[in-house]
């Protein structure tokens, strides 16, 4: 297969500007991720209510702290295991 003149001159002509857009989209995209709190962050956030704050305070620590406490108690009175059966708590 024979490729012509005007064929390589579309690509040189259009190929580095997508590659530069693409590579640029990523860059921004690879930097909003960093941005972002880890996934096991995110669990805890929506575990507490999602009324914490990226990285807690001293004060947010200790309620999560308790909740967990309490969470563990109710399932050993309950005697479920907390690896078995999804609960909720009861504030």
């Amino acid at each position: 297969m024979r490729y012509h003149l005007r064929t390589l001159l579309f690509v040189l002509a259009l190929g580095p500007p997508l590659l530069a857009g693409g590579w640029l989209t990523y860059s921004a995209w690879r930097e909003r991720q960093s941005a972002a709190p880890p996934v096991a962050q995110k669990r805890l956030i929506y575990f507490c209510g999602g009324v914490v704050s990226v990285e807690p305070t001293e004060q947010e620590e200790e309620e999560f702290a308790r909740l967990v406490e309490e969470f563990f108690a109710q399932m050993q009175n309950s005697g479920q295991s907390a690896d078995s059966t999804p609960a909720t708590l009861n504030p």
